[in-house]
């Protein structure tokens, strides 16, 4: 979650079930959505000294009041002559706007997201130049949101924002617009159900983009029977930590909504149906994609293992079928010395399971003529099984075999590519469009950098 300047308010914290008893505190939300409120008491605070976890809080700040949920001391100190002593209490969601004395439920959830606005590519600001170039107009045309059903009642809507100065400044003046996303639910949702959604939704979009991005700006909204909306501000500890890299242009991001714009809608249906299924691969994938790895033989065993836990968790990953596998086992056991048979059984049970090389194979048969024929297909195929072998093993015979400096850089890169091409199909793209988008900025830059190193290591 990405907060730029941290958040600090000062006020009086009390428990729902005690709201007579109230601690002076500072509350701090810091850049990735870490709360801390640092509480200053003449006693233990809201628990008992053996215990840590709290639960709610509310706060009376400067303002207005707020709720913090699933709160727990990291510090307690307590003064021993009887004086006050200031502990650290941690929270995991801060709402600013209410004081909820009990869990509430929620229908909105609206927030934004870093690089939404150039990977959505519309505008609210249409400038005009007439015959003379002192002849200008700026037009104020909203556009149309973009909206699509999630699943069940659960709707997405992207949006645009603009803000227009209250007078003109100097020497500069601005108009300002950004994108935005809302989560509309048809009957209302704990929060985490938004907060969980939200996530989902913003790895695709770090998928689009190419690289992490950070969610930020959000706020909840509950409708209570007789009157409107109440927004909060929200925040929590995000797992979406963004990136400091420098913001890419359209052209050079995966996918961009211009280029999807009609499948978006389903892509992100089987994104969201397959999000848990594929979350082994994804994890891995991600992992090498946000450079959070910093090693190139941990980044080679991620991607190899990203394509595996893919491959197993989408296609059949057996080479018989079981009650056929059963009897060619029975066969070779039956076979056996009996003081071996039970070794041979336990050494062969696996054996019905596709290699590394078969599941490869298989994912990259659509692909063949991206990494350079039959030929480049086999090599491919082979060093990643010796390379993965070696750092699954460490013999010395396997090191022999393994990849190593620019070879293994190059050979992660053509990874990255499967990876993405196999992941862009199974969301709906044609196979014909995937590899079209290997001519694109994006992964062009991946293959030429793969297909660079591997000429200078010759």
């Amino acid at each position: 979650m990405r907060i730029l300047e941290p958040i600090v308010k000062n006020g009086f914290f009390f428990s729902p079930a005690d709201p007579e008893k109230r601690y002076p505190g500072t509350l701090k939300i810091l850049d990735g959505g870490r709360i801390e409120l640092h509480l200053t008491a003449d006693e233990n605070a809201f628990v008992s000294l053996d215990e840590m976890f709290i639960g709610r809080l509310i706060g009376k700040i400067e303002g207005g009041y707020m709720t913090l949920e699933e709160c727990s001391y990291e510090k307690m100190n307590v003064s021993l002559g009887g004086g006050a002593s200031t502990s650290l209490i941690s929270a995991r969601i801060a709402f600013i706007g209410m004081g909820m004395p009990e869990e509430c439920l929620f229908d909105e959830l609206e927030f934004a997201v870093e690089e939404l606005s150039e990977w959505y590519g519309k505008s609210v600001f249409k400038p005009r130049i007439g015959a003379d170039l002192s002849d200008w107009t700026i037009d104020f045309e909203p556009s149309k949101p973009f909206e699509c059903n999630l699943h069940d009642d659960i709707r997405l809507e992207i949006g645009m924002k603009a803000t227009f100065p209250g007078r003109v400044n100097y020497p500069i003046t601005e108009l300002r617009q950004q994108a935005y996303m809302t989560i509309k639910a048809g009957s209302p949702k704990p929060i985490n159900f938004f907060i969980s959604l939200s996530h989902k939704i913003t790895r695709f979009l770090a998928l689009c983009v190419g690289h992490p991005v950070a969610i930020h700006s959000l706020r909840v909204s509950s409708t209570e029977e007789g009157s409107g909306k109440e927004w909060q501000d929200v925040y929590f500890q995000s797992l979406n930590n963004g990136t400091s890299a420098k913001k890419r242009s359209g052209q050079l991001m995966l996918l961009t909504y211009p280029q999807i714009g009609d499948q978006m809608t389903p892509m992100l249906q089987a994104w969201l149906t397959d999000y848990d299924t594929l979350m082994p691969a994804l994890h891995h994938f991600f992992a090498v994609q946000d450079e959070s790895l910093a090693f190139n033989d941990t980044k080679f065993l991620a991607i190899a293992q990203a394509l595996e836990a893919f491959h197993r968790r989408t296609l059949p990953g057996q080479r018989w079928p079981k009650d056929v596998f059963r009897q060619k086992l029975d066969a070779i056991v039956s076979g056996a010395p009996e003081a071996d048979q039970e070794w041979v059984k336990q050494r062969l049970c696996f054996a019905n399971e596709l290699t590394l090389g078969d599941r490869l194979n298989s994912l990259l048969e659509p692909f063949v003529d991206v990494f350079g024929g039959s030929v480049a297909i086999e090599q491919m195929v082979k060093d990643t099984k010796n390379t993965r072998n070696y750092h699954a093993h460490y013999d010395e015979k396997g090191q022999k075999k393994a990849l190593n400096g620019a070879p293994l850089v190059a050979l992660i890169l053509q990874l990255r590519v499967l990876f993405t091409l196999c992941l862009l199909t199974r969301l709906g793209m044609t196979t014909e469009a995937a590899i079209r988008l290997v001519r694109q900025p994006n992964l062009s830059r991946l293959m030429r950098s793969a297909n660079h190193l591997i000429a200078n290591a010759d």
